[in-house]
């Protein structure tokens, strides 16, 4: 039996039929997995800071891993320097234990050359994701954090299977960016299209952090056909800035909003894949 590239087993350890029997009965126990990208409208929206604060709220609840497509950013945010990357488990050089780092229940894998290769070579599907339920301590949801130039999605939400979370500011630049970013996204050539949920990040109110959401969706839904919905608001700092783009501390109201999104993405559409659904493969990323 080859070992599972996502693990790594002690030295020496042998599986014996008692092992095997309690694998198999953990394995049929597992959940599905669900996959989350989220996307910025532009450079300094925050969406790496975001991203960071709503994997630490889901991870108490869920099994949560973090992709990271950016140079280390979020390595950094945690206090340390990534050892390795992504790609360096999937050539075998490395075991998913020395290549993830950990804060807490937060499982966070550097992915700049990793997810990029992947990306590029259209190969971020199921097959890929279902590693991350071969764990010991299997993934029940994977956030991936898209670096600002990556024009591509991974495979999993192709065709409307599921859903992006896309960051903007009310400043014009992130609206243009965001806009162009759901551009791209009605450009799925299959005829259908995953749900856009939209974050407005440091707007000084609800109404206006709904202004800016209607200002983009409907531009979308007459230009585009894309009709995205609204994932809610963060309000603006004490100086006016978005969270996550000063070293100012968040205020109490950033927080408990962040808090908000991160428990509602339990309910959202995200696209799935789980190990018992390989009989049936068109139906294998659905919810």
């Amino acid at each position: 039996m080859r070992l599972n590239p996502y693990e790594s087993a002690p030295r020496g350890h042998v599986h014996g039929p008692a092992d095997q029997a309690a694998g198999l009965r953990h394995l049929l126990g597992r959940p599905a997995l669900r996959v989350l990208p989220i996307l910025g409208g532009g450079e300094a929206v925050g969406k790496s800071a975001i991203l960071m604060r709503l994997a630490q709220f889901a991870a108490p609840r869920q099994n949560v891993v973090v992709l990271d497509q950016s140079d280390g950013e979020m390595a950094r945010q945690l206090g340390v320097a990534a050892r390795a990357d992504l790609q360096d488990l999937l050539s075998g050089e490395r075991d998913f234990g020395s290549v993830v780092v950990r804060s807490g229940a937060l499982r966070l894998v550097p992915a700049r050359r990793g997810l990029t290769n992947l990306l590029a070579a259209g190969a971020a599907g199921d097959e890929f994701f279902k590693g991350f339920l071969r764990l010991t301590e299997p993934a029940s949801l994977v956030l991936i954090n898209l670096d600002d130039r990556e024009t591509r999605l991974p495979g999993i939400v192709h065709g409307g299977a599921g859903e992006v979370l896309l960051v903007t500011t009310p400043r014009t630049a992130s609206m243009t960016a965001a806009y162009a970013r759901i551009k791209r996204l009605g450009a799925d050539s299959s005829g259908t299209r995953c749900l856009v949920r939209i974050l407005v990040n440091g707007a000084a109110d609800l109404a206006e952090g709904q202004r800016i959401f209607r200002a983009l969706s409907d531009t979308a839904r007459s230009f585009l056909g894309i009709d995205p919905v609204f994932a809610g608001f963060l309000p603006a700092g004490a100086g006016g800035e978005p969270f996550g783009c000063s070293a100012r501390l968040p205020a109490p109201a950033c927080v408990t909003a962040l808090a908000q999104v991160a428990a509602s993405i339990a309910s959202w559409r995200l696209a799935k894949c789980s190990l018992e659904a390989d009989a049936h493969p068109a139906n294998s990323h659905l919810q």
